[in-house]
C-alpha cells in the first residue's frame, strides 16, 4: 500500500534473492491513492466484460464507460464472484491497467509530466521526480503490443501443515518462463538456482494468459471465470 516503503523494499529483496532479477525502481499505489489519482486524470476509458456488483448498491455495468476514482476502486478490490478469487482478481485489472497506458498515451507526455507533481503524495517509489519523469517518456514510448502481463506459474488452493491456503509455485516452469522472457544475453539459469519453495505441483492450474496489453486494448480481454453464486463481498 502506499505509504509503506520498508514493506514493498522487502518484496523488492525477495524478487532480487529468490528469482533473481533485479529491480532497478519500485512504486505502489494503495487503493485510497487509486481513487484520487483516477479523478485527477479525469478517469479512465475501459471496457468492462462483465457487469459488476462490488457490494450493496455499488454497480459497475458491463461496457464502454469512464470510470471514476470510485469505481476503479470497485473493479480493482472485486473477486467475490470470480473462481478463481485472487487470481481473477488479478486478471481483471489487467484490464485496467491496459486501459490506464491507453489513457497516458491519449494525455501525452507534457501532460503527464505535468501531472507528476500532484501525485507524488499518492504513490511510494524510490524514483525522483526527476527520475519520474524520465520515465515517462520511456514508459509513453511503448510499443503496447509487446507489452505482457505474466504471473508466476503455479497452482492455488494449496494447504499448509499450519491450515493455511496458499498459492504454490511450479519451480520448473517459473524458470522457463524467468529465462524466456526475462533474461538477456544467454544469462539463463538453471531451476535448482532459484531459491523458490514448491509446495504442490500436481495440476496445470495457473495463469498461461499471454495477451499484451494491445489485444486487451483490442477486446482480446483475460478469461475471468466466475461462480453462480453471490456476485458481492
Amino acid at each position: 500500500a502506499g505509504g509503506d516503503e520498508s514493506g514493498i523494499q522487502n518484496i523488492v529483496t525477495v524478487i532480487n534473492k529468490q528469482f533473481q532479477l533485479p529491480v532497478h525502481y519500485y512504486m505502489a499505489i494503495g487503493c485510497d491513492d487509486i481513487v484520487e489519482i483516477v479523478d485527477k486524470i479525469g478517469g479512465v476509458p475501459i471496457d468492462i466484460p462483465d457487469k459488476i456488483i462490488y457490494e450493496g448498491g455499488k454497480v459497475i455495468e458491463a461496457g464502454e464507460q469512464v470510470l471514476t476514482g470510485e469505481k476503479a476502486e470497485w473493479l480493482v478490490r472485486y473477486r467475490s464472484a470470480y473462481v478463481q478469487k485472487d487470481l481473477g482478481r488479478m486478471k481483471t485489472q489487467r484490464i485496467f491497467l491496459a486501459a490506464c497506458m491507453a489513457k497516458a498515451k491519449d494525455l501525452g507526455l507534457s501532460e503527464v509530466i505535468g501531472l507528476i507533481p500532484t501525485v507524488t503524495n499518492n504513490i511510494s517509489t524510490d524514483m525522483s521526480v526527476g527520475e519520474m519523469k524520465d520515465m515517462a517518456g520511456v514508459v509513453l514510448n511503448f510499443d503496447l503490443e509487446k507489452c505482457t502481463f505474466y504471473m508466476l506459474p503455479g497452482e492455488g488452493n494449496v494447504t499448509t501443515d499450519s491450515g493455511q491456503s496458499v498459492y504454490s509455485a511450479h519451480k520448473q516452469e517459473v524458470a522457463d518462463l524467468l529465462n524466456e522472457k526475462f533474461r538477456s544475453n544467454g544469462q539463463y539459469i538453471d531451476v535448482s538456482d532459484l531459491e523458490v519453495y514448491e509446495l504442490e505441483n500436481t495440476s496445470d492450474y495457473f495463469d498461461d494468459d499471454s495477451n499484451t496489453i494491445g489485444d486487451i486494448l483490442n477486446g482480446d480481454v483475460p478469461d475471468v471465470p466466475r461462480d453462480e453464486g453471490p456476485e458481492y463481498d
